[in-house]
């Protein structure tokens, strides 16, 4: 169990059931046979490359944790820091290696840049990124991003149309910005721990009231995304789909903006993550 909370089972699984869902909306049956083991195998690569970024981000957080979430600490309290060491490399090394193989297979070295780029990528933001101004959430944000691109990437020898690929570009777009909010409301509620390691977030940097215009601004901006994705795009006309992307956007601009002007930033988390889930749903509505 406490490894599970370690690599953070719960984010694991959305990232998982975000490449789902963008193969079930270019076609639930597109994939045969083969296919199907490889996109599989494409999913497990990605989640594991994610989980071991989890495990090295908790071994740097220790002592920041300790003061943020004294009784969520994982990290020398259920699990010795030199396990958390070898579970990021081998997490990352298979992840690496599957990635590898789909970069053999496909005669392209796309999939082993992806790779390294992403392992890499972690790695510095728990080493360094982390503490920087803007970067730290950012890189989150970006790589959350640009997991429904590279799904619809590995997909495109199916080809999809035109429509479903701007439409998984949106959504793209979409989860980096709520992301992106995410990731500075979490910084309001571990301001005090992050003071203590040295970590310039906006809200120690810009103080509170200015990271609130910050997250408010960018979730209005979720709302121009919306009108000009519906507007470009033939968006499905399926009741379901515009309802679930509807709720999503709402909670994630306007819903959330109330609590971060109220500072309930528990609920504002609750509410982009809760977004996120239901943009991701709504691509199982095609």
């Amino acid at each position: 169990m406490a490894f599970l909370r370690l690599i953070r089972i719960q984010n694991i699984l959305i990232i998982a059931l975000t490449m789902w869902a963008v193969r079930y909306f270019i076609g639930w049956n597109v994939l045969h046979g083969e296919e199907n083991l490889d996109y599989f195998l494409f999913i497990l690569a990605t989640c594991l490359i994610a989980a071991g970024g989890n495990a090295i981000n908790d071994y740097f957080d220790v002592k920041a944790d300790r003061i943020n979430k004294p009784n969520e600490l994982i990290v020398t309290r259920h699990i010795k820091k030199r396990w958390v060491i070898v579970s990021h490399w081998i997490l990352s090394a298979i992840g690496l290696a599957i990635y590898s193989y789909f970069s053999w297979k496909f005669h392209t070295f796309f999939y082993l840049f992806i790779a390294l780029f992403s392992i890499g990528l972690l790695l510095f933001y728990s080493l360094s990124f982390k503490k920087k101004l803007f970067w730290s959430n950012f890189i989150v944000a970006f790589l959350i991003g640009l997991i429904p691109l590279i799904s619809i990437r590995f997909l495109a020898f199916k080809n999809p149309s035109e429509n479903q690929v701007m439409i998984v570009c949106f959504y793209a777009l979409f989860a980096f910005i709520a992301n992106f909010c995410r990731e500075v409301v979490k910084d309001i509620q571990d301001m005090e721990g992050d003071l203590k390691i040295g970590v310039r977030s906006f809200a120690i940097v810009w103080d509170i009231k200015k990271t609130q215009i910050l997250i408010s601004v960018s979730t209005l901006v979720l709302l121009v995304v919306f009108y000009i994705g519906t507007t470009t795009v033939s968006v499905p006309q399926k009741d379901v789909f515009q309802l679930f992307m509807a709720l999503a956007i709402s909670l994630a601009s306007i819903v959330n903006m109330i609590f971060v002007l109220l500072k309930r930033w528990n609920l504002s988390n609750l509410t982009l993550k809760l977004s996120m889930i239901l943009g991701t749903i709504s691509l199982f509505f095609p």
